[in-house]
């Protein structure tokens, strides 16, 4: 494979892996609302580091409404992340980064119960956010993977059914408004394909016109080094004569 084919290979592939996942600030902004806000509202009302928190008017066993806290933090995420992937707001990437962050923000909330703030305390707690934060990315990874595989399911499901409708076959009434969802998505994404393709075409014209830029001025090097080493033979067979 040439220098060429290979950087059109990385182009394609690198479009093609962008598209799949949710954009950088849409699945940060669903992130506080998935996690991110959650976790610091229990944090700051009921976490035992703040002195403004609600910790010690809480009933007896305070430690324990806080961890039942901390799990409805981390159930709300998972409901919520399931709920807006399956509204089609963002793509099921979101299961990782919500799972991730619910997990390691409650578990400073948690473990600043019996850790408390001293020096090795807060060592303490960075280093158990750590090990939480790889427990928690390879259960996040796993979440996403079963609802990624769920989703390609229900769209090679839709697939059949929009397939049968196109041949005007019987479609249950209650089936028909997924269709019409997933025919509209059909669109999107041969919208998404000819922009793709169309800067797969641009890229390779720009890669073209580099190439044969770079020939050129390789040429006009080669010319000027053997222009030169003509001019040295002549006036070395000068000076000889």
């Amino acid at each position: 494979m040439n220098e060429k084919d290979e950087k059109i290979k990385e182009g394609k592939s690198k479009n093609e892996f962008n598209a799949q996942r949710t954009p950088f600030w849409i699945s940060f902004g669903w992130l506080w609302i998935e996690a991110i806000i959650p976790a610091f509202l229990i944090w700051f009302l009921m976490g035992k580091d703040f002195s403004f928190s609600f910790f010690k008017d809480l009933a007896e066993p305070k430690e324990l409404w806080v961890v039942l806290a901390c799990l409805l933090v981390i159930a709300w995420s998972i409901f919520s992340t399931m709920l807006f992937f399956y509204l089609n707001w963002h793509e099921s990437d979101n299961f990782t980064f919500a799972f991730i962050t619910s997990m390691v923000m409650t578990s400073f909330i948690y473990n600043g119960l019996w850790l408390g703030n001293s020096p090795s305390g807060i060592v303490l707690k960075a280093f158990l956010g750590v090990f939480i934060l790889i427990g928690s990315g390879i259960l996040g990874a796993m979440l996403t993977a079963l609802m990624r595989n769920q989703d390609n399911k229900r769209q090679e499901d839709l697939k059949v059914m929009y397939q049968a409708f196109k041949n005007n076959e019987t479609i249950p009434e209650k089936k028909l408004l997924k269709i019409r969802r997933y025919e509209d998505k059909v669109k999107k994404n041969q919208e998404r394909e000819a922009e793709l393709a169309a800067f797969r075409k641009e890229l390779q014209r720009k890669i073209s016109d580099e190439l044969n830029e770079r020939e050129k001025s390789k040429i006009n090097y080669q010319e000027k080094v053997s222009k030169e080493l003509d001019s040295k033979e002549i006036n070395q067979s000068k000076k000889k004569k």
